[in-house]
């Protein structure tokens, strides 16, 4: 049964005299109440299951995740919880409840293209084409140092130092690595426990995005070093000097090529993707660090709307 505050304070008081803690019990009773609040206007987080072991064969595919926010239309009655939760927490934006995808374009004017109905990421790698035409990726990666954040569910390494690749021709330099657990990008329909994204921007604003999957299976040395380092809460920082980024990318380097959007807001358009056709493997513990700490920051899954998903074959 609820009870008005005044209420609540009297008991408070009674049980302090009592010898027990009526702040205790009284800030126990609030939050509660925020609680059942917050859960009310959609914002409770979805647990997604933690990674589980996998084939150690680099190719295989992990078990599927649970799927985050669908593209389910939004009623009139959310529309008001949307902006409420949204002056209320840190991040103008997240992956769950009322800031969840599906509510991106609406939270602010400049996320407009995060409801656009084609040219989204990501999407399902299913039904791709080789293309004899499409030219192996020339990395200038050097070992450099990294900066973990974390500002609200978004997982970011900033990269410092001189580093590009050529994609035919063009340069672009790298800037950022994005983690997401599940990954972003289904192949077959089917997820990875993670994704790295290796974020790229070329003179002229050009973007390009080199996405990385990772299985649980062996442990990799770089990759635990990377997880390892992750902040412990939001905005929090940690630094990793000197690391190999060259030990990111798998032994093979074909992938699957196609036009899409960044995966978060502003939902920018006109990316060129290339996710890599072979997995990394990483231990479930160190999987699990990054899970633990943003329990899933994956977009849903896109519509490819005939935009041709290619692949390379060198």
């Amino acid at each position: 049964m609820r009870m008005d505050q005044g209420l609540a304070w009297m008991l408070a008081f009674l049980l302090a005299g009592t010898g027990c803690s009526g702040f205790y019990w009284w800030a126990n009773y609030v939050a509660s109440e925020e609680h059942a609040k917050l859960i009310s206007l959609g914002s409770e987080p979805t647990p997604v299951p933690s990674a589980a072991p996998q084939k150690s064969d680099h190719e295989g595919k992990p078990e599927a995740h649970v799927a985050n926010d669908t593209h389910d239309a939004v009623t009139e009655a959310e529309k008001p919880a949307a902006a409420k939760i949204n002056a209320a927490l840190p991040s103008a934006w997240g992956y769950q409840g009322s800031q969840g995808p599906r509510y991106w374009s609406r939270l602010d004017p400049a996320y407009l293209d995060c409801g656009a109905a084609r040219g989204q990421s990501p999407v399902d790698l299913d039904n791709t084409k080789l293309d004899q035409k499409l030219t192996p990726i020339i990395f200038s990666y050097r070992d450099s140092n990294l900066v973990t954040t974390l500002r609200g569910q978004e997982l970011l390494a900033t990269v410092s130092g001189n580093n590009y690749v050529e994609i035919e021709g063009d340069r672009f330099n790298l800037h950022s690595i994005s983690i997401h657990t599940p990954s972003e990008h289904h192949l077959q329909s089917v997820p990875y426990e993670l994704e790295l994204q290796l974020n790229h921007r070329s003179p002229s604003g050009e973007l390009a995005v080199l996405a990385i999957f990772v299985a649980a299976g062996n442990r990799s040395e770089d990759l635990e070093l990377l997880l390892s380092s992750l902040p412990k809460g939001d905005g929090d920082e940690r630094e990793i000097a000197a690391f190999p980024l060259m030990k990111l990318l798998p032994k093979k380097k074909t992938y699957f090529h196609y036009k899409g959007s960044m995966t978060t807001p502003p939902c920018t358009g006109n990316v060129a993707w290339f996710v890599f056709t072979t997995s990394l493997e990483a231990a479930s513990r160190d999987i699990e660090r990054a899970v633990r700490l943003v329990i899933n920051n994956s977009r849903s899954m896109q519509k490819s709307a005939g935009r041709p998903i290619t692949r390379s074959n060198r």
